[in-house]
């Protein structure tokens, strides 16, 4: 940036008449090759891995952890937790804990057969989200696996 600053008063003294073209042409050129040799020496590395450890959450996550969470504890949300999204981790529990375990010992003392069947639906539906991202995350290769969870910050399967 410090180098635009220059050229831009560069072509300032020249509008003005106190340099002639030439002497800007050389400075401009002086000052262009001299950013762009504290350029390349700058390293840059633009390969996935990089890319992954400068995302936002700043370090790389497991997919066997974030994978074996949602097989075995999926419809509580752990998976999500671990992988930093906990809107989406407390929404699972709360539909795991908030509303089908209440409702469940509800019916079961009112009786409600019809209502009981209706309430394990709903127990079960959370233990499919978790089983089917747990399969999803497995199945992806790790780099795949960081692209799509980690720094794209993909919520649902």
């Amino acid at each position: 940036m410090q180098g635009y600053e220059e050229i831009k008063e560069l072509k300032q003294l020249l509008d003005e008449g106190l340099i002639t073209q030439e002497d800007f042409d050389q400075k401009k050129t002086e000052l262009l090759n001299a950013a762009s040799m504290d350029a390349a020496e700058a390293p840059i590395d633009s390969t996935p891995a990089s890319y992954l450890s400068n995302s936002r959450t700043g370090k790389k996550k497991s997919k066997w952890v974030a994978g074996l969470t949602a097989i075995f504890l999926g419809c509580y949300g752990v998976h999500k937790f671990y992988l930093g999204y906990s809107a989406q981790g407390a929404i699972l529990l709360a539909v795991t804990l908030g509303l089908a375990l209440p409702a469940s010992f509800i019916a079961r003392a009112l009786g409600g057969i019809a209502l009981m069947k209706l309430i394990g639906i709903l127990q079960f539906i959370p233990i499919l989200i978790g089983v089917a991202e747990g399969v999803i995350y497995l199945i992806k290769s790790e780099e795949d696996f960081q692209m799509t969870y980690v720094a794209g910050r993909r919520e649902w399967f």
